[in-house]
């Protein structure tokens, strides 16, 4: 979908009044024009019938078969902003190497390649988050309030800006090293068979799984990438040297200790999940294991606020 700010291509002869904070033209009411140009046709309760918006693409984007025009109003920026809805075409890769993903709470993301490498992503950046949000919402004196208002959506914003920033990453990261599938956990019943306590179990019902995995799965896309689940069952107490099933194996949170080896818990189940992949599609295992002990890290920097309170930030790879 393509998010531009609208401007009028000329000035009009009548002021256009509207209510409604979106507003939504199917295929018969809007037609795409050359030099990124888009006409919409207007109801007849205006005397004029028709305006024509630009837009600015990068050089990077294109559009597809488009499906659905939209208008929709911004109280943050008293502007409005053109969402064009269209269909991109998947080729996807030819079979290179394979990702597996173990997503967590004190680890976001915890990832494996085929060939080997690891890397792990504390998901501390986004626990501050949340944490700081709910301690000055609770500060309010009212959920209604002009100031738990702006809290909410500026922490949905900072929120959505994390997840789309960690998704995009991996991504780039797994078509980087030719990746042409990116295997995830299966996710039914993660929550309702969790049982980690009250505050355990808080953060687990708040944790956006589904959203991660649904924009890794269309960022994929789009770089030819598939993005596959297996079953996670026993993952995390399976030893990656004997392949036996070893509960007390984790020693204390983050470690898991088996066959005389130490390995980060998290990249022993990101391990186990690619090699029930690899089962499952009738290739033959990865016996590479050193890289689960010492992950690359790689952690969330915010960067500079924009005018409009925009935080955005980015991940780096620690020393």
């Amino acid at each position: 979908m393509a998010r531009r700010k609208a401007s009028l291509q000329e000035k009009p002869t009548q002021t256009l009044t509207v209510k409604a904070k979106a507003v939504t033209f199917k295929q018969k009411a809007f037609r795409i024009l050359p030099d990124n140009r888009v006409m919409l046709r207007l109801p007849r309760t205006y005397s004029r019938r028709e305006i024509i918006l630009e837009y600015r693409l990068s050089p990077k984007d294109f559009l597809g078969e488009v499906k659905q025009v939209k208008l929709v109003f911004s109280s943050q920026t008293s502007d409005w902003y053109l969402h064009i809805v269209h269909r991109v075409s998947v080729k996807y890769r030819e079979p290179g190497n394979i990702m597996a993903l173990d997503l967590g709470i004190v680890n976001i993301a915890a990832g494996i390649l085929s060939t080997g490498q690891t890397f792990l992503v504390p998901g501390g950046a986004l626990l501050a988050l949340d944490r700081y949000f709910h301690k000055e919402i609770a500060k309010c004196r009212s959920s209604s309030s002009r100031r738990s208002r702006n809290l909410n959506r500026k922490w949905s914003r900072q929120r959505k800006h994390y997840l789309h920033a960690l998704t995009r990453w991996i991504v780039d990261y797994a078509a980087g090293n030719n990746v042409s599938v990116i295997v995830v956990e299966e996710l039914k019943g993660i929550r309702s068979d969790a049982n980690w306590g009250d505050r355990g179990n808080q953060k687990l019902h708040a944790w956006p799984y589904r959203k991660i995995i649904r924009m890794l799965t269309y960022k994929a896309a789009l770089k030819g990438i598939r993005v596959v689940d297996v079953s996670e069952k026993d993952t995390s107490i399976t030893c990656p040297i004997c392949r036996r099933r070893a509960k007390s194996a984790r020693v204390m949170r983050g470690l898991f200790r088996h066959c005389g080896c130490l390995f980060n818990a998290d990249m022993v189940g990101a391990y186990n999940i690619l090699q029930r992949y690899l089962q499952e599609a009738g290739q033959p295992a990865s016996g590479v294991v050193g890289g689960l002990a010492r992950p690359a890290v790689n952690l969330f920097v915010w960067r500079k606020t924009t005018p409009q309170g925009r935080e955005q930030g980015t991940f780096r790879q620690t020393a």
